[in-house]
C-alpha cells in the first residue's frame, strides 16, 4: 500500500495530474456524516472572504484566544496581505451567505522546516503545520492540545482518531463544500513527526479537509475528552488510502513560543490551572470585555470568554466584511475601509462616490478621492438638497437645452 500511496501523492513521477492543493481541490471526509452543532466548536473553515462568494480553501481548529492552528500548505498561493481571509467557527458555510460570523486572519506563521514543494509519499518530517491569528477571536472554546503524558495513549498505532474538515460532501461537487463532517478512523503506522490515518473503506479526510483537526480521546466511556493529536497534510487523489498527518506534539515547542498565553489551561506544555470563570448566559455575569458561551447549545450556564470587538463603522479600516457593521469590507486604491451598497435607488452619502471596489462583485461607496475622476466624475455623489433658489437657474437651463435641440 505504501507504494500505492507514493504514486498517488508523487503523481508527476507517475505520469498522473498533479495532486491537487487544498485551495485549488477538494474531496469529502469519505464516509463521514455532518457534525453536530456540540462536536468540536473549535473547528472551523478557513475562508477567502469575498462577500457573495465566500470559498472554505481549508480546515483549521482554534487553538488559544484568536490562534488557529491549520496546514502549512494551506498558504502555498495565499496571503491575508494581498487577499482577505477569515476563519469561521459554525456548522456550514456558502457562498451566498450574508454577512457570515468570521474572524479575519492577521498574520500566518509557517512551522519552521516548512519548505513547501512536492511533498514525501510517505511518513517523513515535512513540517506541514501552521499558526494563523486572527483579529478577533470567535466565541468558542479552543480545543486542547495532546500533552506529552497523553501520547502513549493516544497516538499509537490502532488507537481511534475523531477527524473533522469542511471539504467536499460529493467527491467533484464544488457546491458541497462548507459543511462540517466528521467520521471515526484509526491510526495506522505512526513516525516521530508524521502518522497515518487508515483508509481502505473507513472514513477519512482529503484535500479539502487539508489543516483539519485529528483527535484522540482520553475519555474511555460514553463522554469525550477530545485532544488534538494530527493536523492534516495530504492524501491520495481518490481518497482512498487514507491521509497522512501532521503530528502535533512534534511541533508544540513551537506552537507555544507563538501562541504564548493564548493557549488555555492544561492544553500542550501549559500545566492545569484555574480553569475560566463560570457564569450565566441569563444573568451576564462575565468581567467587562468579556460574553458568557453555553457550554452546552441552548443551556444557562457557561463560560467567560473575551468578547469579539465592536462592529466598525462606514469608512472605517478594515480586513474582512464581517468587521463592519453593514458587512461589506471594500478594497480600492490600496485601502480597505468598510462601505455600504449602492445603486439608482440607494445612492451613497455626501462624500461618498458610488464606484467598482476591487474586491466586490457589487457597487459600492467609497471616498470620493479614492476614485479618478474619469472613473466616478463625482456623478455618483449624492447632490445637496435643491433649495427654491438653486431650481429656476436649472429649469432655465434646461429650456435652454430643450430649444436648441428643437432648432436643429
Amino acid at each position: 500500500m505504501h507504494q500505492a500511496l507514493l504514486c498517488l501523492l508523487l503523481v508527476a513521477a507517475c505520469g498522473q495530474p498533479p495532486v491537487p492543493r487544498a485551495n485549488e481541490s477538494a474531496y469529502p471526509i469519505v464516509g463521514g456524516a455532518t457534525a453536530p452543532d456540540t462536536l468540536v466548536p473549535a473547528a472551523g473553515a478557513l475562508v477567502l472572504d469575498v462577500p457573495g462568494n465566500y470559498r472554505v480553501f481549508c480546515s483549521g481548529t482554534l487553538v488559544g484566544t484568536a490562534l488557529v492552528l491549520t496546514a502549512a500548505h494551506c498558504f502555498d498561493s495565499l496571503s491575508p496581505a494581498t487577499t482577505p481571509l477569515g476563519f469561521f467557527a459554525g456548522l456550514s458555510i456558502q457562498p451566498t451567505d450574508f454577512n457570515p460570523p468570521l474572524a479575519p486572519v492577521a498574520s500566518i506563521h509557517l512551522a519552521p522546516g516548512y519548505a513547501g514543494g512536492t511533498p514525501p509519499g510517505w511518513i517523513d518530517d515535512y513540517n506541514d503545520i501552521a499558526l494563523v491569528t486572527l483579529t478577533a477571536s470567535p466565541a468558542v472554546k479552543p480545543a486542547l492540545l495532546v500533552q506529552p503524558d497523553n501520547l502513549s495513549r493516544l497516538v499509537k498505532t490502532g488507537a481511534g482518531v475523531m477527524l473533522l474538515g469542511f471539504g467536499q460532501t460529493v467527491a467533484g461537487a464544488k457546491t458541497s463544500t462548507g459543511v462540517k463532517t466528521y467520521g471515526v478512523s484509526t491510526l495506522g503506522q505512526v513516525g516521530t513527526h508524521e502518522f497515518h490515518v487508515v483508509g481502505s473503506g473507513a472514513p477519512q479526510k482529503c484535500h479539502g479537509d487539508s489543516g483539519g483537526p485529528s483527535l484522540g480521546d482520553l475519555d474511555s466511556g460514553t463522554g469525550h475528552d477530545f485532544r488534538l493529536i494530527g493536523v492534516t497534510s495530504r492524501a491520495d487523489v481518490d481518497c482512498s488510502l487514507g491521509s497522512l498527518e501532521t503530528r502535533v506534539d512534534a511541533h508544540l515547542s513551537w506552537i507555544h513560543s507563538v501562541g504564548g498565553a493564548s493557549i488555555p489551561c492544561g492544553s500542550g506544555l501549559n500545566p492545569a490551572c484555574v480553569d475560566p470563570p463560570q457564569c450565566s448566559v441569563t444573568a451576564a455575569n462575565c468581567p467587562t470585555g468579556h460574553d458568557c458561551i453555553p457550554l452546552v447549545k441552548g443551556a444557562d450556564e457557561g463560560e467567560c470568554v473575551l468578547a469579539p470587538p465592536p462592529k466598525k463603522q462606514l469608512g472605517e479600516p478594515c480586513l474582512l466584511g464581517s468587521e463592519c457593521e453593514g458587512g461589506w469590507c471594500a478594497y480600492l486604491a490600496g485601502q480597505r475601509f468598510c462601505t455600504e451598497l449602492c445603486d439608482d435607488q440607494n445612492p451613497c452619502a455626501q462624500g461618498l462616490v458610488c464606484t467598482q471596489a476591487e474586491n466586490q462583485a457589487k457597487m459600492a461607496c467609497v471616498p470620493q478621492a479614492l476614485v479618478p475622476v474619469e472613473e466616478g466624475g463625482g456623478c455618483a455623489v449624492t447632490p445637496a438638497p435643491l433649495t427654491s433658489s438653486s431650481i429656476w437657474p436649472w429649469v432655465a437651463f434646461l429650456l435652454l437645452v430643450s430649444r436648441r435641440r428643437t432648432d436643429r
